[in-house]
């Protein structure tokens, strides 16, 4: 089993339709620094979201942090960065929707 470290947060970075913006002032939070999966979502023709989902702990509970990267497609140029706290029955299930739970979670 790996060693996550975990790092103090009070801000969640945000973004508008076309750049990121001022970050979201929040009350503090831990995030590991072990990256569990990488995949994408929101696909459109101007491009997805590259993710990634990191553990967390929100008020001592465990969580998850997700990172959205947007992607643009070729010939658009929108960026940004959005973070989201979810618990952890919420990170559980996209774990299981994204196939990844039986092989992360595996004896």
């Amino acid at each position: 089993m790996k060693q996550v470290n975990y790092v103090e947060r009070n801000s969640l970075m945000q973004r508008d339709s076309t750049r990121s913006i001022e970050d979201l002032p929040v009350d503090t939070w831990l995030t590991g620094d072990l990256k569990i999966i990488i995949f994408e979502e929101n696909h459109s023709e101007f491009g997805c979201d590259a993710c990634a989902l990191y553990p967390a702990f929100v008020n001592g509970k465990k969580a998850f942090h997700v990172i959205r990267n947007w992607d643009a497609a070729h010939g658009y140029c929108a960026e940004g960065v959005e973070e989201e706290l979810i618990s952890f029955s919420q990170g559980v299930k996209l774990l299981v929707r994204l196939g990844a739970y039986e092989w992360i979670f595996k004896n």
